[in-house]
């Protein structure tokens, strides 16, 4: 539906779908959906992106019901599943940059540690914690540390991505 009447990112993101599928025409990427625990707790969270990317991130309460735990819909911001059962979310912009590790604790996302660049200095803190000036070197090794996991996509098709996108959901 959102494909087929031309919806503005506003209309997305008031639906709560990843604002890619705005899109007028069709892409030349592979927009796919995955099923794939990624806190070990032995349920499936429903990821979809393409490439790296992950556009949107579900999991389930107890009695089955999908809960969204976050979209793309932030301007600027990059999401990626990494090893460890770890997420990077990157923001990227002039003067600035944003990193930011989360790991799944039941059905929210839970900060474990972020670095920022600042006014041409580089700050690391561990959730709950003072930001620390951080050096170069250090930056590169600790985002080296977390290797992005590109997902084996299932794909869906562009003609039929965004009311598939919703079915999916629901299924899940």
């Amino acid at each position: 539906t959102a494909l087929r009447e031309g919806w503005s990112k506003e209309q997305c993101e008031i639906e709560g779908i990843s604002t890619r599928f705005y899109l007028p025409e069709p892409v030349d990427f592979t927009i796919g959906q995955r099923m794939r625990d990624i806190n070990g707790d032995d349920r499936a969270e429903l990821l979809i992106g393409h490439d790296e990317y992950i556009w949107d991130l579900y999991t389930t309460l107890e009695d089955g019901t999908p809960i969204q735990l976050f979209s793309d819909i932030q301007d600027g911001w990059q999401y990626y599943l990494c090893e460890g059962q770890m997420l990077l979310a990157e923001y990227y912009s002039k003067d600035d940059c944003y990193v930011e590790y989360y790991h799944l604790e039941g059905h929210q996302l839970a900060l474990y540690q972020q670095l920022q660049y600042k006014d041409g200095q580089w700050q690391y803190q561990l959730a709950g914690q003072e930001w620390e000036p951080m050096s170069e070197r250090d930056v590169q090794t600790l985002t080296n540390s977390y290797r992005k996991i590109v997902p084996d996509w299932i794909p869906m098709e562009y003609k039929d991505t965004a009311d598939n996108y919703q079915d999916i959901i629901y299924k899940y």
